[in-house]
């Protein structure tokens, strides 16, 4: 859910993708390291706010949604 929802909202932050999903912030934050040592997703600081940290998929993440895509 986390990673269709990262490709479906390039640059989204951690919160708001935590609220789109309905984990709570403590969680998405362990999700989101997951998926980022996988190199599933790239996280960087936001650019409109130093705090927030946007997210965007990397190709190896859309492979990896392509293949598990319902045919």
């Amino acid at each position: 859910a986390a990673l269709a929802t990262v490709d479906a909202n390039p640059a989204i932050d951690q919160a708001t993708l935590a609220g789109l999903i309905a984990f709570d912030r403590a969680t998405i934050t362990g999700v989101v390291d997951r998926l980022v040592a996988k190199g599933l997703v790239t996280r960087q600081e936001s650019t409109r706010d130093r705090r927030a940290r946007e997210l965007t998929v990397t190709a190896a993440g859309r492979r990896t949604l392509r293949a598990v895509a319902p045919a």
